[in-house]
């Protein structure tokens, strides 16, 4: 870590181990020579080992600066701003686990402003969604704001930890591991919706639905979110506007209502098929597997 850190130029700080000063002492002598030059995300993912060996925090070695570098967003999820860089200021990026009681390992990382980042501090997902339903601004986030983080943290939870069903108000990030089925069936429906995903899937999640209860009420909360999004999407100009505009279509009232009105008219088994279903449809999807969790450190909550 010392090596690294001298080799990126940036400086030491006291208290640090001998060991870290001994690299940082070689890394210095090694950058004299002309040797090595540091990205944006090396950097930022030596800040991220840093702070992390600080608090006693595991990072898992698959999360690498080319990791960062693929998951990284230009604007944050939360407050919906640009993010900038190194300026000290409540809008600069940073890096941090979604659910609090994981590592730092791949799927369990997302962008997000300092602002936010700090609001979210080490509160776990279903007491964010208690301050949520205040419906109030508090801690530099306002209501709308602490609803976004409740869907994002609530969207990659651990097997065990209950699972909720909120609406879709912050697209899922890239390179997180959705765990939550529900924001994949959300996910999918709206990208149907918004014309962004071929028209077959309707009929696919049709024969998912056997009943006629149940294809109704499907056809209703298609209905509804292509008029309440296609129109939005249809003047975004980039990518996040895009999907702002599909999120934002579930603030609707009648949005959600349609969507709790399919979910309670779906059994057991056209439950499984449809989310299996959304799942194929939705390629951005990155399937959960046990050797992904194991990476998270639960056992541990996250620690070394």
């Amino acid at each position: 870590m010392g090596y690294e850190m001298a080799m990126m130029g940036m400086g030491l700080g006291n208290g640090m181990p001998v060991e870290v000063s001994e690299g940082y002492a070689e890394g210095r002598h090694a950058k004299r020579r002309g040797k090595g030059s540091a990205s944006v995300f090396e950097r930022k993912l030596m800040r991220l080992k840093i702070s992390a060996w600080k608090r006693g925090r595991y990072v898992d070695d698959a999360v690498t600066a080319e990791f960062l570098e693929a998951v990284a967003c230009s604007h944050c999820p939360i407050k919906r701003v640009a993010m900038t860089s190194g300026t000290g200021t409540p809008t600069d990026m940073t890096v941090d686990r979604v659910f609090n009681g994981g590592a730092y390992a791949v799927g369990n990382i997302a962008f997000m402003s300092a602002a936010a980042n700090h609001a979210k501090g080490s509160l776990m997902p279903l007491e964010i969604v208690e301050i949520a339903k205040k419906g109030e601004n508090f801690d530099g986030l306002s209501a709308e704001e602490w609803m976004r983080l409740a869907c994002l943290v609530c969207q990659a939870t651990p097997p065990g930890y209950p699972i909720t069903n909120l609406p879709m108000f912050v697209y899922p990030p890239n390179g997180l591991l959705i765990s939550n089925g529900y924001v994949v069936l959300q996910q999918s429906l709206t990208l149907l919706a918004a014309g962004f995903i071929h028209p077959k899937w309707n009929a696919e999640l049709r024969m998912c639905a056997k009943g006629k209860k149940t294809k109704r009420a499907l056809d209703e909360l298609l209905q509804v979110l292509a008029m309440t999004c296609r129109h939005e999407v249809a003047k975004a100009r980039t990518e996040h506007e895009k999907e702002y505009a599909m999120c934002d279509s579930w603030m609707a009232p009648l949005v959600f209502e349609r969507y709790l009105q399919l979910v309670r008219a779906l059994s057991g088994e056209e439950t499984s098929s449809m989310l299996a279903c959304a799942r194929r449809a939705n390629g951005n999807y990155r399937a959960m597997s046990t050797s992904d969790i194991d990476r998270w450190g639960l056992e541990r909550g996250g620690y070394k």
